[in-house]
């Protein structure tokens, strides 16, 4: 049997509800930058890397680790691909709220800090995410101007004047300049 209703629980139901109107969102920054960094490769960059990978996997095969070669040629593809198919162009939004990427809403609360990286040219911002996935976004900034962007998201968060670079990414860079392809 349900219990009866109090004269409490009667004037709370009773009584409209008494929230605070929310706060308009107010749109600082919004353009548009393509999804993720992009090089267009030309034919030699691929006769290149394909002569590369083919004598690791000679080397592979040689030792037996078979998975090895499938990782490899797996690799090779999705280099071939990245570098061929030229990526989508998404809206990014930074307001009063949050960052807005690719229609999904970040809220300032949900995020850590900030900083910048130059690749291809170009300049990529970074906003670290707590505890979410992914754990770190990654927006070109397209003809925004970086300035304005770290002004903006100054306010919000904390800014960090200098990348963080990893063992790792110390490590590719390394690689990268002795194996350069280009």
């Amino acid at each position: 049997m349900p219990e009866p209703i109090t004269e409490e629980q009667e004037v709370k139901e009773t009584e409209p509800n008494q929230e605070e109107p929310k706060k308009e969102e107010e749109v600082y920054l919004t353009w548009q930058s393509p999804s993720r960094p992009f090089k267009k490769r030309d034919r030699n960059w691929f006769i290149r890397l394909c002569s590369l990978v083919l004598i690791l996997c000679l080397v592979f095969v040689f030792f037996q680790w078979f998975l090895l070669v499938a990782v490899s040629v797996a690799l090779t593809f999705v280099a071939y691909a990245l570098s061929t198919v030229e990526p989508e162009v998404l809206e990014h939004r930074i307001s009063s709220r949050g960052v807005t990427t690719a229609g999904r809403l970040f809220l300032y609360e949900g995020l850590k800090d900030f900083y910048f990286i130059q690749k291809y040219g170009r300049d990529i911002l970074y906003i670290k995410v707590a505890g979410r996935v992914p754990g770190i976004l990654i927006i070109l900034l397209g003809d925004q101007d970086k300035n304005k962007v770290r002004d903006f998201l100054k306010k919000h968060l904390s800014f960090i004047e200098d990348a963080p670079v990893s063992f790792v990414d110390k490590l590719f860079e390394y690689v990268a300049k002795k194996l350069s392809l280009d």
